[in-house]
């Protein structure tokens, strides 16, 4: 339920959706919030030239995942979004 939530809001607020995009979202998101919740989290290379290369992206998605955040307990990094970013980038 909250990745689907999550995943709308941002795709609407981009005016973006593709299947593609769904699959790979659930897939790598499951994914994350099993490192999440292990605490073996990934390292994203050259996070702040990312960041700021697609700044408006990356504050959607960050500020989406807030809900993520509170409604599984965890803290999802930066370098985790990082890659979801990445992903929504490509389409």
């Amino acid at each position: 339920f909250a990745l689907n939530y999550v995943l709308n809001n941002i795709l609407s607020y981009l005016k973006l959706y593709n299947e593609q995009i769904a699959v790979k979202f659930y897939s790598h998101c499951c994914h994350m919030l099993e490192r999440v919740i292990s605490k073996n989290t990934l390292s994203f290379p050259k996070l702040e030239v990312h960041i700021k290369t697609i700044k408006k992206i990356f504050t959607i998605v960050d500020l989406n995942f807030q809900y993520v955040n509170k409604y599984y307990g965890v803290t999802i990094g930066q370098d985790e979004l990082a890659y979801i970013v990445e992903m929504i980038n490509d389409f």
